[in-house]
């Protein structure tokens, strides 16, 4: 059995690993830092002992908190294997990208795990975090580009901190396009402005490229918009894990 840690922006997300499979994804909010080293060390005690774990595998695009983790795990399970991932060359995915290195290890492992899905598609992946990031692979698996916009909650926190009239409300996950209260109107902004930017940009790469693309939504909050967007977009929360442990399975 592996453990296999994707460390992002807002959390580090944990999950066991063996072969393909992906299973107990646990996640530890990066927004308390006083409590981060406490937390951290928690979640690996309980991963980590009375399990036989073979390596320890980490992708990275917060370099502040991979060292924070780097640091426990050194210092508390020296006896186990850590391999950082920063590779990003996989068999014959052909990646079109101007600096490959700079391409986020999360957003090219998802292109990586959206491939033991459709094997035989072409796909759009719209990560939901705190930036919204849309890549595009076509049947030849061939990277064919991206998109990278700031998150729901990233827009929202900014106009929070940008305009001094409207105070903080609560997010309503309603179906309704207009708002009758500033909270109403804010909800909807939050919901419809992204799941609508999201649709419209997906439809525009399928009317641009003329590929029947299949769709594939992942990241922290993609299940809050799943239902806010068509029907045949397929939710995918172990996303990123998959393309790692495909990954890991196909470099032995």
């Amino acid at each position: 059995m592996r453990l296999l840690i994707d460390c992002g922006n807002s959390s580090i997300k944990f999950a066991l690993n063996m072969k393909l499979e992906v299973k107990k994804i646990i996640e530890v909010r990066l927004n308390n830092p006083k409590k981060l080293s406490l937390d951290l060390s928690k979640t690996l005690n309980a991963l980590l002992k009375k399990r036989n774990i073979e390596g320890i595998y980490l992708a990275f695009v917060n370099k502040e908190a991979k060292d924070i983790l780097l640091g426990i795990i050194k210092k508390k399970f020296s006896n186990i294997k850590i391999r950082i991932l920063t590779k990003r060359r996989f068999n014959n995915f052909k990646l079109n990208y101007e600096k490959p290195n700079t391409l986020g290890m999360d957003r090219f492992f998802n292109c990586i795990g959206s491939r033991t899905i459709f094997p035989n598609s072409a796909y759009i992946i719209v990560d939901i975090g705190t930036a919204t990031t849309i890549d595009v692979v076509d049947k030849k698996f061939s990277y064919l580009g991206g998109l990278i916009l700031p998150g729901p909650l990233t827009s929202y926190s900014s106009l929070m901190q940008q305009t001094s009239m409207i105070g903080n409300h609560k997010i309503l996950l309603k179906k309704k396009i207009l708002g009758a209260s500033t909270a109403e109107c804010l909800s909807s902004g939050f919901v419809h402005g992204q799941s609508l930017m999201i649709e419209s940009i997906v439809n525009q790469i399928k009317k641009t490229y003329k590929q029947p693309f299949k769709v594939i939504l992942t990241g922290g909050l993609s299940d809050i918009f799943k239902r806010f967007l068509p029907k045949n977009y397929l939710l995918d929360l172990k996303l990123t894990f998959k393309g790692v442990a495909f990954f890991i399975e196909n470099q032995k």
